[in-house]
């Protein structure tokens, strides 16, 4: 992923989750991409650095 700082709104992980055999379930290509922006946005603590 760039360095690029995401926003992910509701609707776009909404939009994401789809329903299979009545189970709520996201791609894993779909939640790899989410973690992703939301580790490049988490601030860090001293003892992660």
């Amino acid at each position: 992923m760039n360095n690029e700082t995401v926003i992910t709104s509701d609707d776009t992980i909404t939009d994401k989750i789809y329903h299979i055999r009545n189970k709520k379930v996201m791609l894993d290509k779909d939640l790899a991409a989410l973690y992703d922006s939301y580790r490049a946005v988490k601030p860090r603590s001293k003892q992660e650095s």
